[in-house]
């Protein structure tokens, strides 16, 4: 008996391996497949919103709640006779993926009448007008003017909103708002910058820079980045020098920090500045230039550093790129502005590809 176990063994071991085999190349090859479906970008040309997949450039139409379509929600204002909402109102998106605020008139005090917010949840299509923005928000005892504030995000977890208040040369200064108590905590580090992208996808953690300028006449000698929690503004987790952004060109009149974006782990941010893209490791603190815009003289326009996004797999750096153009040229075409959708493959020697040229290009 023993011994026709161990011939059984024998004859069936290596079967049973190679299914192992077959199956964890299945699941691996499915996951591959998966990760390489969801490698996309919306971007939106005029009232056009497309999904562009980032390895084949293949475009596919963007559905309901990618095209801003709200039009089976429950609970919202009837459309006829609430135009000016709907020609006027934010998307503010929270943690939490099933929700989203619609909010009208954000920052805008002299429309305080005309404010409004309203809640969704997104899986059932029901909304139902709130307060949370618009509260009578405190620190340190004194109101703040949350109708004023460019409010930004929603932890709906922490049960915290974020806004930013900035004055003209873009410093600002971050609340972070306890819906329940209504008290807020704000930076107090002066002369802050926070990018567009600065809010993590977690919504607990903010990028801000301290570039050290003087506006309008002097680029910064040294360039800080800080790294905070939003349950405590006052004192940043992590700060680096990140002075070897700054670009040394002395015909750049201006040089700044105008965008970030993050990994899904949230250890790796991009940074947008002026004429450069770099990639970050908050852990590390590695930083590496992997896009530099050549454009020089008077007709050339810069890439727009105002947006970058990273793909979901950390693999491509998305931005919009200006193509070379003729003053002349651009004069005579008043239908919009051109731009080209480019990535940058971080596993392929940082190789620049281009996906889409269009008019009026926008990165959603």
């Amino acid at each position: 008996m023993t011994c026709n176990k161990k011939t059984f063994l024998k004859l069936i071991l290596p079967t049973l391996i190679l299914v192992g085999i077959l199956v964890f190349w299945r699941i691996n090859k499915i996951t591959k497949y998966q990760k390489n479906a969801e490698e996309k970008i919306l971007v939106q040309t005029g009232d056009i919103y497309q999904n562009i997949h980032l390895p084949s450039g293949a475009i596919s139409q963007a559905n309901f709640l990618e095209r801003n379509d709200f039009s089976s929600f429950q609970g919202l204002p009837d459309k006829k006779g609430n135009r000016e909402f709907y020609n006027n109102y934010s998307l503010i998106y929270s943690e939490d993926k099933n929700k989203i605020a619609l909010v009208s008139f954000i920052g805008s005090k002299e429309k305080e009448s005309k404010q409004k917010e309203f809640i969704c949840n997104i899986s059932k299509k029901e909304c139902q007008q709130e307060s949370l923005f618009f509260n009578k928000y405190k620190i340190n005892n004194l109101n703040i003017i949350s109708r004023s504030v460019l409010w930004l995000g929603w932890n709906s977890k922490k049960n915290i909103v974020l806004g930013l208040v900035t004055n003209s040369v873009n410093n600002g200064t971050l609340y972070a708002c306890n819906i329940d108590t209504e008290i807020c905590n704000k930076n107090t580090e002066a002369n802050l910058n926070f990018p567009n992208g600065a809010l993590n996808k977690s919504l607990d953690k903010v990028i801000a820079i301290k570039q050290n300028d003087i506006a309008n006449e002097k680029i910064g000698d040294k360039w800080e980045l800080f790294l905070y929690d939003i349950m405590d503004l006052n004192k940043p987790i992590k700060s680096y020098d990140i002075s070897q952004v700054i670009n040394r060109d002395e015909d750049l009149i201006y040089d700044g920090i105008n965008s970030i974006a993050w990994s899904v782990d949230e250890d790796i941010i991009l940074i947008g500045s002026t004429r450069n893209i770099f990639q970050f490791n908050l852990k590390k603190g590695d930083l590496r230039k992997i896009f530099t815009d050549v454009s020089e003289g008077e007709g050339d326009t810069y890439w727009n550093s105002d947006h970058i996004k990273l793909s979901l797999s950390g693999r491509y750096a998305i931005f919009i790129d200006n193509p070379n153009m003729d003053m002349a040229d651009e004069k005579n075409d008043e239908s919009g502005e051109n731009g080209i959708l480019k990535i940058i493959d971080l596993q392929n020697k940082n190789k620049i590809i281009s996906l889409l040229q269009a008019k009026n290009l926008i990165l959603k």
